[in-house]
C-alpha cells in the first residue's frame, strides 16, 4: 500500500486555501516520513513556489495534460472565474493527476478539493486509518451517493441507457452508483489497477466532449464516474473518513 494524496486546485482562492489547509497538516504531520506524497496540479504553479518538500509535486495543469488534445480543447480554464464555480469548472482535470500518482506506483489516492480539512490529531492516527480501510479496487467515499435508475431523468444519469446500449454494457443497476462531494479515494489492488481506471475514465470523458454519437455526458463529471467505477472492475463504497470540507462562500467568486 503506498498511499498519497492529491489535488486540483486552481485561481488565488484554492491555492490559498490548500495551503492553509491540507499542505500545512501535511508538513505539521511530517508524513513524508511516513512516505506519503502530495500531488498537485493547478494554473497558478508560482502560489506553490516556496513549497520546499520534495515529497509535494507541483504541476502546471497545461502540462500534465499536453498530450490530451481533447482536453485542452474542451476542458477550458477561463482566466477569471468569477460566475463558474461550482457547475462550470471541468472537474474531469482530476484524473490527470490520478495517472500521475499512480505511475509513480501509489495505489491509495486520495482526491481533496482545496477546502477540504482533516479531523485527525496526528500522522499515526492517518496511517492506522489508511491501513484499517484498504480496500482493494474501491473507490470510497464519505459524501453522498446517487443510484441509477433505468430510464432517468436525472442530469447525472439521463444518458445512461444510451451509454448501455452503444457499449455493450451489462445492465446491472445496482453497479451504476456515483457520489458528489469533495473527498474520494482510489484505492486500487496495485497501480496499474488505477492507471486501468484512468484510462477508462479519460475515453468516457473525451467520448463525452465529442459527442461523435450525437450524445456524452462532457462536463457531467458524476455521470463519467459512475460509468467509470464498474467499467473499470472497481465498486464505490461508503465509508467514514477523517477528512471533512471546510466551505467558505468567499472562496466561491
Amino acid at each position: 500500500m503506498k498511499v498519497c494524496f492529491v489535488a486540483d486546485c486552481h485561481y488565488p482562492n484554492y491555492t490559498k486555501r490548500l495551503q492553509e489547509n491540507l499542505i500545512k497538516t501535511f508538513l505539521d504531520f511530517e508524513l513524508d516520513k511516513k512516505g506519503v506524497h502530495f500531488f498537485i496540479s493547478t494554473n497558478r504553479p508560482n502560489d506553490f513556489s516556496g513549497i520546499t518538500n520534495s515529497s509535494i509535486h507541483i504541476y502546471d495543469i497545461q502540462e500534465i495534460r499536453k498530450k490530451y488534445p481533447v482536453s485542452l480543447e474542451y476542458e477550458i480554464l477561463p482566466e477569471d472565474p468569477t460566475g463558474i464555480y461550482p457547475s462550470k469548472f471541468p472537474w474531469n482535470l482530476e484524473r490527470f493527476l490520478l495517472k500521475e500518482s499512480a505511475s509513480k506506483g501509489f495505489n491509495y489516492i486520495i482526491n481533496f478539493d482545496s477546502d477540504v480539512v482533516t479531523n485527525a490529531k496526528s500522522s499515526e492516527e492517518l496511517m492506522e486509518y489508511f491501513s484499517n480501510n484498504f480496500f482493494p479496487n474501491t473507490v470510497m467515499t464519505n459524501q453522498s451517493i446517487m443510484h441509477y435508475k433505468k430510464g432517468s431523468q436525472n442530469e447525472i444519469f439521463h444518458l445512461h441507457d444510451k451509454y448501455i446500449s452503444h457499449f455493450g454494457i451489462e445492465v446491472v443497476e445496482d453497479v451504476f452508483t456515483t457520489w458528489d462531494g469533495p473527498v474520494i479515494a482510489y484505492i486500487g489492488k496495485t497501480s496499474e489497477d488505477i492507471l486501468n481506471y484512468f484510462n477508462v475514465w479519460n475515453d468516457l470523458v473525451e467520448f463525452g466532449y465529442k459527442k461523435e454519437h450525437g450524445f456524452g455526458y462532457g462536463n457531467i463529471v458524476c455521470g463519467n464516474w459512475s460509468l467509470s467505477i464498474p467499467l473499470s472492475n472497481f465498486k464505490l463504497k461508503w465509508n467514514s473518513m477523517p477528512f471533512y470540507p471546510d466551505h467558505k462562500f468567499s472562496d466561491r467568486y
